[in-house]
């Protein structure tokens, strides 16, 4: 047995500490389409200041940090910006796939295929015959693969905490009309047997929701697990097969038809027949699928690859479920909870807080067919950098001024490197709409904008995979503040922050085995807006609370077309 998943770990550099005089360029450079001649000069000055005094005391500490630890960035991180929040973990964190339905419309044959081909990576991941992933023969770190099966985000006041458990545990945890049963799944020719057993037998009374409380503001549904795990041994033995199983498989009761409705419900459902502390596939009665990830661990890439090698599997038929053959001994377990007044006071409020938040949502799945990577590679642009553009031109048509973006680009090639932000507004980017806006520009100038503003992108992509951009770097500044000094102005100027009020928050993942993925946006007035581009296709998802969404859906159709005609001109 050859152990290949972390061979190359303690090959890895560390994440660097870039160079500060760098890190401030790039902040102002990309803040300048935010600000005024004014504002600029003044920013400029106090980033000068801050340089020459605070930066450079920062800046030692970090560097100080760096040298030792293994990274400088990865506690803060995962403490700061996913286990100390106390926003519910849906729709705020958690992200789903919606996966092509490949194998039929028999929901218990197609949640016992996933759950077949769930384990064989199980397996790989176990053993570490898994092969690390790498670009261009760099090897990426795979230190979360160990979070990926049996753990589970617990909740405590203040801060969660990440737990793994044995992972010789195969059982999974199948939730059904809310209702939690434990499935032996070591037997894979009675997974449907059994499966089907847990449907008829679920069927005719509905659980409490106990589900729901993990859609609950985290530290009320950690005083709620404690209230509930206080009640019975039962109600304790319960939880702790939830939190230990390989994975969470949800069959729901709704038969979605369209993208929106089948993305919605792999997104958060109905906010009861789930658990969102885990990994968790979902099954709908009609046969269609998704997952929905718990982020606090992982980042889209590990969860991309086990739902490719998934779906990979089933499409090419190397998962085969045999013959179902009926069973004297049903390995299924219905997880007993005891509850009080008390408990179901905590479910009926979950219910309604997460109806409250849930109802101010929309979601709208824009899928554009008319083109995708391959016309946008003959022209000789890169497909992400067109997209953004795009992007930046829809927002223009529906707000008139440059958004502040995010896209999430990942860093494994360091040690324990998760993520880092490629800022794709610039003013390459700002004049190129500004030139697709003026009816009196030529083509030639507006092709020749696009160039410019896709090479600017890449450029700073390639900063952000190096670990030399602008926002980890002054999120380690920041935190290397002691108690009782104050921050410099310049890391608290309004002008300067425009360009990190994230009012698009961008993400990549392109699969052929998915039909749409997405998660919420980050600023209250903004969206989130996950894309996939395809050979001859883009789709885009949208998630808001400012009504806007199908405004922002048109904008892109629009800007999508608008860019092919250009570009024909060429």
């Amino acid at each position: 047995m050859s152990k290949n998943l972390y061979a190359q770990q303690s090959k890895l550099p560390r994440l660097p500490v870039p160079a500060l005089e760098e890190t401030l360029e790039k902040y102002l450079e990309s803040a300048k389409p935010f600000l005024s001649t004014d504002e600029f000069k003044n920013s400029k000055q106090l980033l000068d200041s801050f340089k020459d005094g605070q930066g450079k005391l920062l800046q030692q500490r970090l560097l100080k940090r760096a040298s030792e630890k293994e990274s400088w960035l990865i506690d803060w991180w995962n403490s700061q910006g996913y286990l100390e929040p106390r926003d519910p973990v849906t729709p705020y964190s958690n992200y789903y796939f919606y996966h092509r339905q490949l194998i039929g419309n028999n929901q218990p044959r197609v949640a016992a295929s996933l759950i077949k081909a769930t384990l064989a990576f199980k397996q790989l991941v176990d053993t570490e015959e898994l092969e690390p992933e790498n670009i261009k023969g760099t090897p990426l770190c795979t230190h979360t693969y160990q979070y990926l099966f049996n753990s589970t985000r617990v909740p405590l006041r203040d801060s969660d905490k990440v737990v793994k458990f044995d992972q010789s545990n195969k059982h999974v945890i199948v939730i059904s009309n809310n209702r939690f049963f434990k499935l032996d799944a070591s037997n894979p020719n009675n997974l449907e047997s059994q499966l089907q057993h847990i449907i008829d037998i679920s069927s005719d009374k509905k659980g409490d929701a106990i589900g729901s409380l993990t859609t609950e503001n985290r530290d009320i549904w950690s005083d709620a697990r404690h209230h509930i795990q206080s009640i019975s041994k039962t109600n304790s033995e319960s939880l702790k097969a939830i939190d230990s199983a390989s994975i969470i498989v949800a069959l729901d009761e709704s038969a979605p038809i369209s993208r929106d409705q089948a993305s919605w419900g792999a997104w958060v459902g109905d906010g009861r027949n789930r658990w969102f502390d885990k990994h968790q596939i979902i099954v709908y009665k009609n046969g269609k699928s998704a997952f929905n990830a718990e982020h606090s661990a992982m980042d889209g890439m590990i969860t991309l690859r086990l739902n490719e090698f998934i779906m990979g599997a089933l499409a090419s038929k190397k998962i085969s479920l045999g013959e179902s053959t009926p069973v004297k001994q049903l390995e299924v377990e219905e997880l007993k909870f005891e509850l009080d007044n008390k408990a179901r006071e905590y479910i009926a409020n979950a219910e309604k807080h997460h109806d409250a938040i849930m109802g101010a949502h929309t979601m709208d799945v824009i899928q554009y067919d008319g083109y995708g990577s391959n016309l946008i590679k003959s022209k000789k642009i890169s497909p992400d950098a067109w997209v953004q553009m795009v992007k930046q031109l829809a927002f223009w048509k529906l707000r008139g001024r440059a958004p502040g973006v995010y896209e999430s680009c990942q860093t494994r090639k360091f040690l324990y490197g998760r993520t880092e932000v490629i800022r794709p507004t610039s003013n390459e980017s700002t004049e190129f709409v500004r030139l697709m806006r003026d009816f009196n520009a030529s083509d030639d100038a507006r092709i020749n904008a696009l160039h410019a503003a896709a090479k600017r992108h890449l450029t700073y992509a390639g900063w952000a995979a190096n670990g030399v951009a602008v926002d980890r770097h002054i999120y380690g500044l920041k935190n290397c503040l002691k108690e009782g000094e104050e921050l410099h102005p310049a890391l608290k100027d309004a002008a300067l922050a425009r360009s990190n009020k994230w009012e698009l928050s961008t993400s990549q993942l392109s699969s052929p085995f998915f039909d749409g993925w997405g998660y919420s946006e980050v600023a209250a007035d903004g969206f989130g807006l996950a894309y996939s581009i395809q050979d001859k296709s883009i789709r885009w998802t949208i998630t808001c609370t400012n009504g806007e969404g199908k405004d922002l859906g048109h904008c892109l159709t629009e800007s999508a077309n608008e860019l092919r005609e250009l570009m024909e001109k060429a």
